[in-house]
């Protein structure tokens, strides 16, 4: 004789704790994994289309140069001026735009924005190309008052263009073509405002001319 067939109760099997624990931890693990699937299957597509992102431009070697004190009438110190330079960098290609260049004015006394652009007005030409003038006063806007150890950069690299920092922070980026050359002759030109400073900072380059600076002329702001 058959034992009578239980009828089932609908209640489902009660897992141990082992089990409920294994359970879970299994599936954190598929639902970590699915979490990582779209950003593979996202930067295996960006591979394939070509639009995957590239590493940063590598940096410029800088190559410290000379350094110089700026004054005014001949005893009040203005600023420390330092220039760096990147490899293969000389007298002849020293402003041309395929060439790095850092240059770094740390003032000692307070200036203005207008001590700044009318230093670098006396020194410009007056017949700048349209492009260039409008560059000039691109960065001529941008300036701050400075107080003792503010300092300003201007940092020229080929892919970049010419860049105005305030103690380290950019304020400024401008790539019109020439501008480098414009704006860093002031300090590096053959009229630069403060001769006896270009004389010092470029003084370790190779085929550098002294520019005499006459006793008269006083260092300007920048």
């Amino acid at each position: 004789m058959t034992k009578p067939h239980r009828a089932s109760t609908g209640t489902p099997p009660t897992l141990s704790i082992h089990q409920a624990r294994s359970t879970a931890i299994a599936l954190f693990c598929l639902l970590a994994l699915l979490a990582l699937v779209p950003g593979l299957v996202v930067a295996s597509a960006q591979q394939k289309a070509g639009t995957a992102p590239t590493e940063p431009p590598t940096s410029v070697s800088w190559q410290p140069l000379g350094e110089a004190t700026a004054q005014w009438l001949g005893w009040i110190d203005l600023y420390r001026a330092k220039l760096w330079v990147g490899p293969k960098t000389n007298a002849q290609n020293l402003l041309a735009d395929h060439t790095a260049l850092k240059l770094e004015l740390c003032y000692l006394r307070a200036l203005t924005p207008d001590d700044f652009i009318q230093a670098a007005e006396s020194g410009l030409p007056d017949d700048l190309p349209p492009a260039q003038r409008a560059a000039v006063d691109r960065l001529h806007n941008h300036y701050q008052r400075v107080q003792p150890d503010d300092c300003y950069q201007l940092v020229y690299q080929p892919d970049s263009g010419l860049k105005l920092k305030y103690n380290q922070n950019t304020v400024l980026t401008d790539t019109t073509p020439g501008f480098k050359a414009t704006y860093l002759g002031l300090w590096l030109g053959s009229n630069a405002l403060a001769p006896e400073v270009k004389d010092a900072l470029l003084a370790p380059l190779e085929g550098t001319q002294p520019q005499t600076a006459p006793t008269s002329s006083p260092a300007t702001p920048n």
